[in-house]
């Protein structure tokens, strides 16, 4: 096997080995100060996407909530209404019941 003069001298050189070892040290540097860039980068943008989801959550909750208000409020209107009408058909009165028991804004009386 042949190897050329280049190669030889480079090899046999009192700086080959140092300049291997110091192209290492950069290169093992480099490769440490990538990977530290790439999680601080990724733990950005995961506060960034729970806080989106935070609020999104926040919205959908509150929407739900005022859904269910207005359902209770209405369940109380036909309530009332069924009241002043001497009693109403039963049924409206077992329905609004069921409605208020399970809004969570059951009042007694």
């Amino acid at each position: 096997m042949r190897t050329s003069g280049y190669f030889l001298l480079f090899k046999h050189s009192p700086l080959a080995g140092s300049s291997v070892r110091w192209t290492s040290l950069v290169f093992a540097l480099c490769c440490v100060m990538g990977l530290g860039v790439v999680a601080w980068r990724t733990k950005g943008r995961a506060e960034t996407a729970r806080a989106i989801a935070r609020t999104e959550a926040m919205a959908r909750g509150a929407s739900i909530e005022l859904q269910l208000s207005q359902a209770s409020t209405a369940a109380e209107v036909l309530g009332t209404l069924a009241r002043q009408t001497k009693g109403g058909p039963r049924v409206l009165l077992g329905i609004c019941g069921r409605i208020r028991a399970t809004a969570g804004g059951a009042k007694p009386g």
